[in-house]
């Protein structure tokens, strides 16, 4: 049985191990800052208690004016073994729902371009580019 839902600090050390798995690094170790500050902003998804995908959200200030209009996906990670099998649109579907339910705008994220077309599926359109990553977003009225 699948579970989404927000995570706790006592979540960390699994969301550090799924990080390895992913093959991501936090090479300034500011995980655990965030974690404690702001785990609301953490949602996990378990099948049958084990934790396989999370994403990490954030408000954002769409052109440095107003705070918290939007929201942004700064990590998206899925388990290797429950990748291309359908876990990360759920994710994804649940962040924007959540991003609805607490009357933000609409949802930022950046992604290689090779991504592009996943986020698509699910309403992003590319607003444009930075460094090597493409910023996309959905909005709503």
């Amino acid at each position: 049985m699948m579970e989404i839902r927000t995570a706790v600090p006592g979540d960390l050390a699994e969301i550090r191990i799924l990080e390895r798995r992913c093959g991501i690094r936090d090479p300034y170790g500011q995980l655990p800052a965030r974690m404690s500050e702001h785990p609301e902003q953490f949602l996990l998804m378990r099948v049958e208690g084990r934790l396989i995908g999370c994403a990490e959200g954030a408000p954002v200030i769409p052109g440095g004016d107003i705070y918290g209009q939007w929201h942004s996906i700064r990590q998206l990670m899925i388990d290797p073994c429950w990748q291309k099998l359908g876990a990360e649109g759920v994710l994804i579907k649940e962040v924007i729902e959540q991003a609805r339910s607490r009357r933000y705008e609409g949802v930022y994220l950046t992604c290689s371009p090779e991504r592009c077309p996943f986020y698509a599926e699910y309403g992003f359109v590319r607003t444009g580019e930075a460094k090597k990553e493409i910023l996309m977003r959905i909005a709503w009225q």
